[in-house]
């Protein structure tokens, strides 16, 4: 068991006390932080070469790869064209006539 569980926020068992919501919405662990800066690292090391590997790919593949990294850099919450495309033009309106 650690040392000083109350003052971290959990009972004398490890569990959180009441009240005590646990890690913050958002907050990233250490391992995923570095795997992160890594990735990005790497990908800012070799941006010069995206631009020679797009342009060598076919039409296709170039759309592909912009979509991929458009992915990378909008937000998740924003609808991609294709969820555009499945909602319909005008809602569906349902009139129930009662006697």
């Amino acid at each position: 068991m650690p040392k000083n569980t109350v003052k971290y926020g959990r009972n004398e068992t490890g569990r959180f006390v009441k009240g005590n919501p646990g890690k913050p919405k958002g907050a990233t662990n250490r391992t995923g932080r570095e795997v992160k800066q890594v990735i990005t690292d790497f990908l800012h090391d070799k941006s010069a070469d995206l631009y020679r590997i797009y342009d060598t790919l076919d039409d296709k593949d170039k759309a592909t790869m912009l979509l991929q990294f458009s992915k990378l850099v909008v937000s998740s919450q924003v609808k991609t064209p294709a969820e555009i495309a499945e909602q319909p033009l005008f809602p569906e309106i349902i009139i129930d006539f009662e006697d």
